[in-house]
């Protein structure tokens, strides 16, 4: 069973604008990022390197079908 106590949100695009809307995300409570998506699989893992419990993906179909 998936854990409710918290809203998941997945970011797609992990360049400046999108990792800072990340960081914004994740200052609130309640919230985890636990999806970054970009073309660019370096950015996307950068910011997953960032939030706890995150993965960076390639593909936005993928991203939306993680947990």
């Amino acid at each position: 069973m998936a854990d409710s106590s918290f809203l998941g949100s997945a970011g797609s695009g992990c360049g400046l604008i999108g990792a800072r809307r990340a960081a914004a995300l994740a200052r609130i409570d309640g919230v985890r990022i636990v999806a970054a998506c970009d073309r660019d699989a370096a950015r996307a893992e950068a910011v997953a390197r960032v939030h706890p419990g995150c993965t960076g993906f390639t593909d936005a179909a993928a991203a939306l079908r993680h947990p």
